[in-house]
């Protein structure tokens, strides 16, 4: 059997050998594209993962109509109809219930029963439906934005997004955001 002396030296020369060699990895990724060592060119990554997918590189056509909206929109390039918009309806059980009926009936069969972009007609859709249940929390999601998306619709910005404008009233798709705000309620 090993002496405790012996392992001790066994682990003291593992541990030099792991540190020397993340030392050195270490270094290799702290070097950026301008070529300076010890910079990094993102504070979010560390240059160990894929490269990011926006700036000068090329972005796939799924993400690129996912984010155009919501581009268009920061950058208040919308109708004007939407703008200042506040949804003048209470939060109430009953309006509550009802945004359930109304999205059951309108949104479920792309969406899903909770807003997590599984309903039955989503699978041939591309890009898929929207995450509505992580969506919902964004920042970004205000009153003006969602009900420019429900009303107008996708097909400007490549999805297949319908437009609702014809179909509901606006109080409708009022009654529909609470419901999704209150975390899709059973």
């Amino acid at each position: 059997m090993p002496s405790v002396k012996y392992l001790h030296r066994v682990f003291a020369a593992v541990l030099a050998a792991f540190l020397a060699t993340a030392m050195s990895v270490g270094a290799a990724n702290a070097q950026s594209k301008s070529g300076k060592p010890g910079a990094k060119d993102d504070y979010w990554r560390d240059n160990t993962m894929p490269p990011k997918r926006w700036g000068g590189e090329p972005m796939g056509p799924m993400f690129r109509s996912r984010i155009l909206r919501q581009r268009t929109f920061m950058k208040g390039e919308y109708p004007a109809r939407y703008k200042g918009l506040r949804n003048p309806l209470p939060k109430t059980a009953r309006n509550i219930a009802l945004g359930r009926a109304l999205y059951q009936l309108h949104c479920e069969t792309c969406h899903g029963a909770k807003g997590l972009g599984a309903g039955e007609s989503a699978k041939g859709l591309a890009p898929s439906p929207a995450l509505l249940a992580f969506m919902i929390k964004l920042p970004e999601s205000v009153d003006p934005y969602l009900m420019w998306t429900i009303a107008d619709g996708g097909r400007p910005f490549g999805t297949e997004m319908p437009a609702f404008r014809n179909r509901l009233s606006a109080d409708q798709i009022w009654r529909i955001l609470i419901y999704m705000r209150g975390g899709f309620p059973d």
